[in-house]
């Protein structure tokens, strides 16, 4: 009886657990949505009137920045679903063959707008001869939330170094993404890889969820993988995955 107290016990506190992160995660998310879409609106009401007054140029530059904010709020939706369905493990993976250096070609590809939006560089100097075993589906959706974060968090005209190597002791790959923008705290640093809390960051005031890196997590487990993060405030960030090489 005393055990099965304990089990029901430890049952409702996991419960209650979920319950709460799910409660922060919904207000989170009904904030980051809001500022977007008021953004949005707003932006659509001056869009008329610069038309109206015939102002080519000013309406392009308008048109360009509703395009990002409707870029990202896309991509955030797509991490709310994605983050969904890792909690209910509704993700199905299957373990191949994958050319690193091609992959990381596709996912910065769509990236070409944000990159050329903020005069930053994205250096790609992977090895081509490096083939990793993973999900290929959830890797990109990897790649995709870290190197949107180093665009993110980058200061205009940056650098964005994407880097990899062999370490033949461990049979890994380890794959760096290295930014010089805005960095972050230790303690930030630890949050972010000792819990399931989603942190919020700020870049000239606009929040950010974190959602992506708590996504990040979960799927870089599913693929025998591992996350470890080097920052300084003000220095920038160097993100390393650490994946398994695939070998015949």
């Amino acid at each position: 009886m005393l055990k099965k107290n304990k089990t029901l016990t430890k049952k409702n506190k996991h419960l209650l657990q979920s319950n709460h992160t799910k409660n922060e995660l919904l207000a989170i998310v009904a904030h980051d949505l809001r500022t977007p879409m008021y953004t949005l609106k707003t932006l659509h009401e001056e869009l008329i009137e610069t038309f109206s007054k015939g102002y080519l140029q000013k309406l392009q530059n308008q048109l360009t920045g509703g395009l990002s904010i409707t870029s990202n709020t896309y991509h955030f939706v797509n991490n709310l679903l994605h983050w969904a369905l890792a909690q209910n493990d509704q993700f199905f993976y299957t373990l191949e063959s994958i050319h690193l250096k091609s992959i990381i070609d596709q996912v910065t590809y769509n990236f070409d707008a944000a990159t050329r939006f903020k005069n930053l560089t994205l250096i790609n100097t992977i090895p081509k001869e490096i083939f990793v075993k993973a999900d290929l589906n959830t890797l990109k959706i990897i790649f995709h939330n870290l190197i949107d974060n180093g665009i993110k968090y980058s200061h205009t005209m940056g650098t964005i170094d994407i880097a990899a190597l062999i370490n033949k002791t461990s049979n890994t790959c380890e794959l760096t993404i290295k930014d010089h923008g805005v960095g972050m705290d230790q303690e930030t640093i630890q949050t972010i890889l000792n819990s399931d809390k989603v942190v919020k960051g700020t870049q000239n005031k606009k929040n950010s969820t974190g959602l992506g890196l708590q996504l990040c997590k979960k799927l870089l487990v599913k693929n025998n993988a591992q996350l470890t993060i080097e920052s300084k405030k003000n220095q920038g960030t160097i993100i390393k995955i650490h994946l398994p090489i695939y070998t015949n």
